[in-house]
């Protein structure tokens, strides 16, 4: 074999070679992609079933009709109720004597952390609560996973819609 032809075989090894960790690379990058979508999802997919939940539950235990509370946010859990046994919103809020309900699910894919809050929110301002009775309640679910790069948080409101 002549120089010519050792250099040139010697090039297409470095380029393959080359070639080869650029595509091992690749598909590396692409499962711990993969993955990291795979724990999101999971972790939006429990946060969504706490929202789904509480959707199947009262607005309040003592709707209608609205009157003032001697609490802050106007909401206690029950005595004796414990999730997810809850009759109403308020419940996944105030759970016990803690300010926020804190959920703990052992999965396939690890422990996802659940906090939930439910506070009472204005209809103008639907991001910030407010410190008396309203019709509306938002509820802010956020999942924590050593896994996710960040928590996943969830919103949405409730309003009471009043039968005349």
């Amino acid at each position: 074999m002549g120089e010519r032809e050792l250099i040139l075989a010697l090039a297409a090894t470095i380029f393959f070679s080359t070639i080869s960790l650029s595509v091992n690379r690749y598909f590396l990058e692409t499962n711990e992609l993969m993955w990291k979508n795979e724990y999101d999802y999971y972790a939006v997919g429990l946060g969504q079933r706490i929202i789904e939940e509480a959707k199947t539950r009262r607005f309040d235990l003592n709707s209608p009709p609205l009157y003032n509370f001697e609490s802050p946010y106007g909401m206690n859990c029950a005595n004796g109720e414990n999730y997810p046994n809850f009759n109403d919103v308020d419940d996944y809020g105030h759970y016990g004597h803690n300010d926020n309900l804190h959920l703990i699910f052992n999965t396939p894919l690890g422990e996802f952390r659940l906090r939930i809050y439910v506070h009472y929110v204005d209809k103008n301002n639907i991001d910030t609560p407010v410190y008396y009775r309203t019709y509306h309640k938002r509820m802010v679910v956020v999942v924590k996973n050593e896994n996710l790069s960040a928590p996943i948080i969830l919103k949405h409101v409730f309003s009471y819609i009043e039968n005349n």
